[in-house]
């Protein structure tokens, strides 16, 4: 809030929450819409998380009125890439020989790559507004975590072991609709299994079976 109230005379600001923030979807493939009922995610081993983004995203829209400040709050789905990312978790648990924890199967996520990030700052800043636009900031594609572990396995020669814990309350999956977004970004270019292997390739690429594909 005191950032928003300094650099109150923008042209427009983005404010990054989480698809955490939706009161969770019994089914783990449930795309959620900007408009879907908010809550508390209850995100294991982060009591706090969804309730402290619901909090960020009060304080924007109320900014956004107050300063007559164009904003878009986006709500980040699993953002990944060279850099890191839970598919990065994922992979460093399977080339230790150690499970891969997850809360359901199947698990679902709309990953997005980080060029893609890149790619859509301009289009999401753009649908910044008064009073605050809520855009969901994910990949195109809705997959399940499972499918992602089960081609870093096809592409390292590794059989993954996955394991599943209980965590009530919290999302069993985390899918997102993406057509507001589209009308602001227009369609991602990096394509989840392309993604992925790039991923390998910059983090571990002696892990690469030969000729993977």
């Amino acid at each position: 809030g005191l950032l928003l109230g300094h650099c109150r005379k923008a042209k427009a600001a983005m404010v990054m929450t989480t698809s955490s923030v939706y009161s969770p979807n019994p089914d783990p493939m449930h795309l959620y819409h900007e408009t879907d009922p908010v809550g508390d995610c209850k995100l294991p081993g982060m009591q706090t998380y969804g309730i402290s983004k619901l909090m960020e995203e009060g304080v924007a829209r109320a900014c956004a009125r107050l300063f007559n400040l164009p904003v878009v709050i986006a709500r980040m789905n699993s953002a990944y890439g060279n850099n890191g990312g839970l598919p990065s978790h994922h992979l460093a648990a399977m080339l230790e020989d150690k499970p891969i924890m997850l809360r359901s199967n199947p698990s679902g996520y709309s990953p997005i790559h980080e060029r893609d990030i890149v790619d859509q700052v301009e289009g999401m800043l753009s649908a910044a507004s008064v009073p605050a636009t809520i855009v969901n900031w994910c990949g195109d594609e809705a997959i399940a975590a499972q499918d992602w572990i089960a081609y870093m396995g096809e592409l390292t020669g590794r059989e993954p072991q996955i394991q599943y814990y209980d965590a009530p309350g919290s999302q069993p999956g985390i899918c997102c609709d993406t057509e507001r977004r589209m009308a602001f970004t227009g369609p991602c270019n990096v394509s989840w299994r392309e993604g992925v292997k790039e991923m390998i390739a910059a983090r571990h690429p002696e892990a690469l079976v030969s000729g993977a594909v």
